[in-house]
C-alpha cells in the first residue's frame, strides 16, 4: 500500500485529498497545525500535528512516504503567504534526505505563461488581491528547478466548493483557453489521478472547465 503524506490537509483542497486518497486506498499522513481540524477517522489515516516551518518536523514526517503532496494555501495567514515558499523549502529538503522522488503542489493560475506579458500575473487586469500569494507562489516554482524530484504545480483559476465531476481540462505551463474556474474536488481528483503520470513532471499544469 503507497504511502501519501498531504501537507496543508485541513484545508479545501487538503481535506478532499484526504478523503479521495483514503477512497483509493492509499495510506495516508495529513500534516497540520492542529489535529482538531482533521475529523475524518479511518485506519488507513494518521494525522500528525507540526509545523511546515520547522524542517525538522517536516524530514521527519516525510520519511518512508512514496508521495508528497503540498495543499498549503497561505489563507489562514495571510497577507504573510511566506509558508508557501519556506514549507516548500522544508518538504524538498526532506525529500531529498529521505530520497524520495514525487511532488505535487497547488499555485494560483497567475504563474502560468500569458503569450502577451510573459505570465498571467504581469497582466494589466491581474487582480492586486491575489498579487502576494502569487509572488510566493512564483518563489516555490523556482524552488523546484533548483531539484531534481519530479515535481508538478497544478495552476488554477477560481477554486469554488462543489462536486467531483472529473472532466476537465488541463495544457501544460498554460491555462486553458477562456479557463475561469475549477472546483476544489476536481483538482484534487486530478492530483490524485496523476500521481505517476510522467508527462506531468517538471510542469506547471493549468486547468479549468
Amino acid at each position: 500500500m503507497n504511502k501519501i503524506i498531504i501537507f496543508g490537509a485541513s484545508g479545501r483542497v487538503g481535506q478532499r485529498l484526504v478523503e479521495y486518497a483514503l477512497t483509493d486506498k492509499y495510506r495516508v499522513t495529513a500534516f497540520v497545525r492542529d489535529k482538531n481540524k482533521i475529523t475524518t477517522s479511518h485506519p488507513n489515516l494518521e494525522i500528525l500535528s507540526g509545523n511546515v516551518f520547522n524542517r525538522e518536523e517536516v524530514e521527519n514526517a516525510i520519511k518512508e512516504k512514496d508521495f508528497v503532496l503540498s495543499a498549503l494555501s497561505g489563507r489562514s495567514t495571510k497577507p504573510d503567504y511566506s509558508v508557501l515558499s519556506v514549507g516548500m523549502k522544508n518538504i524538498i529538503a526532506g525529500m531529498e534526505k529521505s530520497g524520495i522522488k514525487r511532488v505535487i503542489g497547488i499555485a494560483g493560475a497567475g504563474i502560468l505563461d500569458d503569450p502577451e506579458y510573459g505570465l498571467r500575473r504581469n497582466r494589466p487586469n491581474y487582480p492586486e488581491i491575489f498579487k502576494l500569494v502569487s509572488a510566493e507562489n512564483w518563489k516555490v516554482y523556482e524552488t523546484f528547478q533548483k531539484t531534481n524530484v519530479n515535481w508538478t504545480m497544478v495552476c488554477a483559476p477560481e477554486m469554488p466548493e462543489e462536486k467531483r465531476t472529473g472532466i476537465y481540462r488541463t495544457t501544460n505551463d498554460y491555462l486553458p483557453v477562456d479557463g475561469r474556474r475549477i472546483s476544489v474536488e476536481d483538482v484534487a481528483d486530478f492530483i490524485l489521478k496523476n500521481l505517476d503520470n510522467e508527462t506531468t513532471y517538471q510542469k506547471r499544469v493549468g486547468i479549468a472547465y
